[in-house]
């Protein structure tokens, strides 16, 4: 793909030039001004359509700040077929004259020639190709035969306007050329070139030697000056310095396209990624809905199976159930978690806890799975644990979640401890076994992804192999690091050092309670439930019906909308997709109605399929107190309602 710069005051030569490119890969710019296109010439750029009748002092300006930027082909446009067109196309170095009306398919050929000329520049010669210019025939014939006895490929011209005619047809790296010629002189030539020929170098021969020539012809660009009469020792010495400073700047010029070139596949590369990545995305988006749902209905049933009276073999079927769910469901949170931390840096989510509270409540819930596998859980919380501090909670209980459930795993006799520590801005969580242990070669391995230990077809752990790796993972984000210490025969200690910050003061009294108390009702607590899924809705429903509270369905977000027009509720359950008006839409408005009513505003919970970080973030925006993924379970459920009742005690107190 070529950058093309197309700089005429007529827009309709810009959309001409598109309308003939449009099917190539090529960016085209189009400028009506040369303010607008030294501004767009800062950038590198493959091809300038330039049209002449802009002022020719800007127009040159234009062409050196190109230059100056890289090494584009140039294309004069023109209205008039003239010699004057002709002047301006070898003033300005261009390659081609494209007469206006502008044919597209002279133009499409114009355009592959050039950009074809312009690559092949990028090639260094193994020799540099001479250009001997003279108005005096015996010296230019005396400096050709000297060249071509050395082996150059040599061109000769009897001025600077038929030199100027050459070094726009062909390429050519160095210059000979006398000083005093008739019309264009040597200096003339010399203040050409960045214009015609910018990757040429140019030798001054002259019989006038002098110090103020020799210093005009430097400021104008020449690489070295000879004095006549000439002699072959000298000639050839000059033309060897030039062409190694010449070399040393063409190969800098090919490194430069090279590097361009580079950089634009790299561009195309990491555009090319990152539609796979948001490709990716989406797709486990919409598979993580589209399992999570239907698994939702499979656990929930199973939960309120449960509370139902069952035989022993029926106790054994639904304990089977459960578990493959369960082991279904951790498959399924290891393998997006591990995608959404991996896809962008995730923010931690602040919030005051205390941290042996929370260690303790991962500790309790891992118990009965630990006993199941016939070994002891111990947890030892010391001294200097601090009462509260501020950290991500969530993902901390998933961390440590993912190192009991791995420390079960490749435990078979023993037990599993649990110990936390305090220190100087930070805590610590150390979590030891008396399992098997690694080799030294594993313990760095065990935080890669898809690692398995006993990994084969015989291996006895199952598991995708991501616990540990989303375990650093979430660590590091949240500013901490993990390490492990093992060796074989001889248990595993991990050890998770978090840092953390004390919870910031209270607001006094003086500043007001932040709700207005509001007189506390003898009804049940009301339930708001919004799924278009008939399955969720009616293990949702059931659920809810359990625990006390008066339900009311919806379909929709519009549906949820008008429902909770006619008064306050006191749990409100949306999901994250749904038609018409989706969770966060709907939840922004319920908030407002809420703000405008002046009720107490209601415990708003996000339940969905989806469980990307981005959707967290929405939900949070948006207004949603929880974000709960399904399958939403009768426990979590309960610790809901504990919650909603706490707040309401709370507002009524």
């Amino acid at each position: 793909m070529a950058k093309i710069l197309v700089v005429d005051e007529e827009p309709m030569i810009h959309e001409v030039v598109e309308a003939a490119l449009e099917d190539q890969a090529h960016e085209v710019v189009g400028c009506v001004d040369t303010a607008s296109a030294l501004a767009a010439a800062e950038e590198p750029i493959d091809l300038l359509l330039l049209h002449r009748g802009l002022p020719e002092d800007r127009c040159l300006e234009l062409v050196a700040r190109c230059r100056r930027a890289g090494d584009p082909a140039i294309v004069l446009l023109s209205s008039q077929e003239n010699l004057e067109s002709e002047r301006n196309k070898l003033r300005l170095g261009a390659g081609e004259i494209l007469y206006k009306p502008i044919d597209p398919v002279v133009l499409r050929g114009v355009v592959e020639r050039q950009l074809s000329r312009n690559q092949a520049r990028l090639e260094v010669p193994k020799s540099p190709r001479l250009l001997v210019v003279d108005d005096d025939p015996l010296v230019k014939a005396a400096v050709v035969d000297i060249l071509e006895d050395n082996g150059f490929e040599v061109v000769a011209a009897p001025s600077a306007h038929r030199a100027l005619e050459l070094l726009a047809e062909r390429p050519i790296e160095i210059v000979l050329t006398d000083v005093m010629m008739q019309g264009l002189s040597g200096i003339d030539l010399l203040a050409s070139l960045p214009s015609v020929a910018p990757n040429t170098r140019a030798v001054v021969m002259t019989g006038y030697a002098s110090k103020d020539l020799a210093v005009q012809a430097l400021r104008r660009g020449a690489s070295d000056l000879l004095e006549k009469p000439l002699t072959p020792d000298l000639v050839l010495r000059a033309v060897e310095r030039t062409w190694r400073l010449q070399r040393y700047e063409l190969d800098n010029m090919r490194l430069l396209g090279e590097l361009r070139r580079i950089n634009q596949e790299l561009l195309l590369a990491k555009e090319a990624a990152e539609a796979a990545s948001r490709a990716k995305s989406d797709f486990l988006a919409t598979i993580s809905h589209e399992v999570r749902t239907p698994l939702n209905g499979v656990l929930g049933c199973l939960d309120l199976l449960e509370g139902t009276p069952l035989d022993n073999s029926q106790e054994q079927f639904l304990a089977g159930a459960q578990k493959s769910g369960r082991a279904l469901l951790s498959m399924l949170t290891d393998v997006l978690d591990y995608v959404s931390v991996q896809g962008s840096a995730p923010v931690p989510d602040l919030d005051p806890v205390d941290p042996g509270a929370l260690v303790t409540a991962c500790v309790e819930k891992a118990r009965p799975r630990v006993a199941e596998a016939g070994l002891e859980l111990a947890l030892e919380v010391g001294e200097s644990v601090p009462e509260e501090v501020v950290l991500d909670s969530r993902r901390v209980e998933r961390v440590l979640d993912n190192l009991l459930d791995n420390a079960r795993k490749f435990t078979r006799s023993g037990g599993i401890g649990v110990r936390l520590e305090g220190g100087e801005g930070q805590i610590r969580i150390v979590v030891h076994d008396t399992g098997e242990g690694m080799a030294p070669e594993q313990r760095e391995a065990i935080f890669q992804p898809f690692y398995q230990v006993d990994g084969g077809p015989t291996r006895q752990v199952g598991g995708t192999g991501l616990g540990l790796a989303l375990c650093r993972s979430l660590v590091r984000a949240m500013g901490g690091e993990i390490e492990v210490s093992s060796e074989p025969g001889r248990g595993s200690e991990f050890v998770v050092t978090l840092p953390v910050r004390p919870r910031p003061s209270e607001p006094s009294e003086a500043e007001g309670p932040i709700t207005v108390p509001a007189e506390e009702s003898a009804r049940a607590p009301r339930a708001l439930l919004a799924d278009d899924d008939a399955s969720n809705t009616f293990v949702l429903e059931k659920m809810l019906d359990r625990l006390g509270f008066e339900v009311v369905k919806a379909e929709n977000g519009q549906q949820a909308l008008d429902q909770f027009g006619g008064g306050p509720f006191d749990l409100v359950l949306l999901d994250y997709q749904m038609p018409v008006l989706d969770g966060p839409a709907t939840a922004i408005r319920l908030r407002q109605l809420e703000r405008e009513a002046g009720w107490p505003p209601s415990l708003l919970v996000a339940v969905t399929g989806f469980g990307l970080e981005e959707h967290e973030e929405k939900c949070r925006e948006s207004g949603f107190d929880r974000f709960l993924t399904k399958p939403l379970r009768f426990a979590r459920l309960q610790e809901l309602t504990a919650e909603q009742r706490g707040r309401s005690r709370a507002s009524n107190g």
